[in-house]
């Protein structure tokens, strides 16, 4: 397993938002994470990738611990993730985005100065993340001028450009247009083709079901079900927890 999460547990004041979660993702496979609002999702994502620190438990990435290390540190491990909200640079160029994510400068103010002092070696590659999320051929544009849901994608690439070998991918549907949705997945399928592996939280279930190798679901902060999608869909606790029972 290239990630692994043991007996992660955390809780705010007396409420447990994780309760003894394991998880583990297989190098070269989309795994899906779902579950009702509140189950913990974001919770666990937000541990794994270490903008929160469990209150006990681990995470191992190549079967290193790295539950005390920063975010910046698990990217350069490999480790990147996106978020619900886009983050991207309104007043920057698409390409421009992408080259930021390649070399991040000191401060936002010398971000134009250092892209542009390295653009011969930073445009190139970042080219190809842009073409791989079928962006190329907007790198001129301003992100600020694109669709919520090509501002997605610009998101996604420009976490590609940190070269990592497991991407997070948190809620990359909402908000989208059932066709933006569709180009979505055939390009993250694309980008699991290019040697990466995938955790996404996703509260399109259909999406999941169509493009993870495996879901875990949580509920109530634990982890109900966990197998190939099928087999997730027909799990009793499942369907009533996260479907409905009715």
């Amino acid at each position: 397993m290239i990630l692994d999460v043991n007996d992660v547990t955390k809780a705010y004041g007396g409420v447990k938002a994780l309760d003894s979660v394991s998880l583990s993702v297989r190098e070269g496979t989309i795994k899906g994470l779902i579950g009702p609002n509140g189950a913990g999702k974001t919770t666990l994502f937000n541990i794994i990738s270490g903008f929160e620190r469990a209150d006990s438990g681990e995470v191992l990435f190549e079967g290193l611990e790295i539950s005390g290390m920063e975010p910046y540190e698990r990217v350069k491990f490999g480790l990147v993730r996106t978020f619900q909200l886009t983050k991207v640079f309104g007043n920057l160029t698409v390409l421009e985005n992408v080259m930021v994510s390649k070399k991040v400068p000191n401060s936002y103010s010398g971000i134009l100065n250092e892209i542009r002092a390295h653009d011969r070696e930073l445009a190139p590659r970042s080219m190809e993340f842009l073409e791989l999320v079928g962006l190329g051929g907007r790198k001129d544009t301003l992100a600020r001028d694109l669709s919520y849901g090509q501002q997605k994608l610009l998101d996604i690439a420009r976490a590609l450009a940190t070269e990592p070998k497991v991407l997070l991918l948190d809620e990359p549907f909402a908000g989208v247009n059932p066709k933006v949705v569709r180009n979505i997945k055939d390009k993250i399928k694309e980008i699991r083709e290019e040697g990466h592996t995938i955790l996404i939280i996703e509260h399109n279930l259909s999406a999941v079901m169509e493009l993870c190798d495996s879901v875990a679901v949580l509920d109530y902060g634990r982890k109900i079900a966990d197998g190939e999608p099928e087999e997730v869909r027909r799990d009793r606790d499942v369907i009533e927890a996260y479907l409905g029972s009715g």
